[in-house]
């Protein structure tokens, strides 16, 4: 992806940070209406500091992007610390755009790995040692090529390109680089996995000091055999901008619809205020594609209005998503991670611990539990107590007549068994009876 070299304002003007065109309410009564005999669409006086998403449109010097239509004569193109020509530009390819409120004055693209082509059999794209299906694209690059690719919002533990841009000259970097889940870290060895391939970063001039299990990073090295070797790895700050506009998929969705992830790395908490457009907070599904406006508010990020951007979600998309679980029970804690019935469930930076639950006393409380299992790993997104009810929810695969452990003490499992479904329960001790399908 890209490192961000501009830095955003401090703060922009809190009459100007959401537009009416991206779904506000109620007039604005120091706004001069000037009729005219043509009706015309009044020009953007105002732009969000920042505008993340995917290329829909590209007619010369006019980009469109969460269905704005951005000029971007001016505007430096980057990929890192790498000058673009505007030419390169492919449409569907994830881009970062800067504004000063008024104009563009940046666009980073936004890869998820980029590097030279090694192989191609049929079409699946060889790069940095990963497979990469390509059969969404209508033309492919050729071996020898560097090529930023997007890919599509899927499993973690699948890599398949929405977009592919051929990098020339002077425009090709110094550097590979590869964005995903920290799986497998390893502190002491300095290592660590990002879809499927070792990262080993003794090397790295730059570090997250809060890099974990479950962090979303930016990759930027060399390869050497089967592993990359770090120089530099980022992660992203969306929050660091007075205002961001950002598209994408709900990767997850708490049971309450309280809270939701966006692309597998940002997560967003719906707040009183927040507004919702062609939607409401009930729609809040996997799948859903959205744009979400979030606002710094006394240093603090904060969810603004969220705009369903889709009718209900593709189910071909929905089935290609990490599984979601639950799971409720008293564990035991090692470190971040958590114990139960022989399973383990990993604690990760962005896990949002509710009902004034810290780490240190997670084992003197029956837990609920909520996340995503991803490259085989159990992560957990949400931790709150368990209520005091005699029916459970679990979500979860169903295996030798039990789930997460829990032993069916009649056959309401059995119709279940090799299914990761949604289920509701009876529990009396460690044995849960008439469990049916959560509607």
């Amino acid at each position: 992806m890209m490192k961000f070299t501009t830095i955003f304002s401090a703060a922009l003007a809190s009459s100007a940070l959401i537009m009416a065109g991206c779904g506000s309410s109620g007039a604005d009564s120091a706004v001069t209406q000037v009729t005219t005999a043509t009706p015309q669409q009044p020009p953007v006086s105002q732009l969000p500091a920042l505008i993340s998403g995917s290329i829909t449109n590209l007619t010369g010097n006019r980009l469109t992007i969460n269905d704005r239509a951005l000029d971007i004569s001016g505007a430096s193109i980057q990929y890192g610390d790498t000058a673009v020509a505007s030419s390169a530009l492919t449409q569907g390819m994830k881009v970062v755009v800067s504004t000063d409120g008024v104009k563009v004055t940046q666009v980073d693209l936004n890869p998820d790995i980029s590097g030279r082509i090694s192989a191609i059999a049929g079409t699946q794209l060889q790069i940095n040692t990963l497979s990469v299906d390509a059969s969404a694209l209508t033309s492919l690059p050729q071996v020898g090529d560097y090529v930023a690719i997007s890919t599509e919002v899927g499993s973690s533990s699948q890599l398949s390109a929405a977009a592919v841009m051929v990098l020339q000259g002077a425009e090709i970097p110094a550097t590979i680089e590869l964005e995903g889940l920290v799986q497998q870290l390893e502190p002491g060895q300095q290592l660590f996995v990002v879809n499927g391939l070792q990262v080993d970063y003794a090397l790295a001039k730059r570090v997250p000091a809060d890099l974990a299990n479950g962090s979303w990073v930016e990759v930027y090295g060399s390869l050497s055999g089967q592993r990359l070797i770090a120089l530099d790895i980022e992660t992203e700050r969306y929050a660091d901008a007075a205002e961001a506009e950002i598209t994408g998929t709900i990767t997850w969705v708490d049971s309450q619809q309280q809270r939701f992830e966006l692309n597998q790395n940002l997560s967003f908490s719906v707040l009183s205020s927040t507004r919702f457009e062609d939607g409401r907070q009930q729609d809040l599904a996997l799948g859903r594609v959205v744009e979400v406006t979030s606002r710094m508010v006394n240093n603090k990020s904060e969810l603004v209005e969220v705009d369903f951007q889709s009718k209900p979600a593709d189910p071909a998309v929905v089935s290609k998503l990490d599984p979601r679980f639950a799971v409720s029970g008293q564990m035991r804690s090692e470190g971040k991670t958590l114990l139960f019935n022989g399973f383990v469930f990993h604690l990760i930076n962005s896990t949002k611990f509710d009902d004034g639950l810290t780490l240190s006393g997670l084992e003197s409380v029956v837990l609920e539990l909520e996340g995503v299992q991803r490259n085989g790993q159990l992560q957990i997104l949400e931790i709150e107590r368990a209520d005091n009810e005699p029916r459970i929810e679990l979500k979860g695969l169903v295996t030798q007549g039990a789930i997460w452990g829990y032993q069916a003490a009649d056959q309401s499992l059995t119709p279940f068994e090799g299914k990761w479904v949604e289920l509701e329960c009876n529990l009396l001790a460690t044995r849960v009876s008439a469990c049916r399908l959560d509607d």
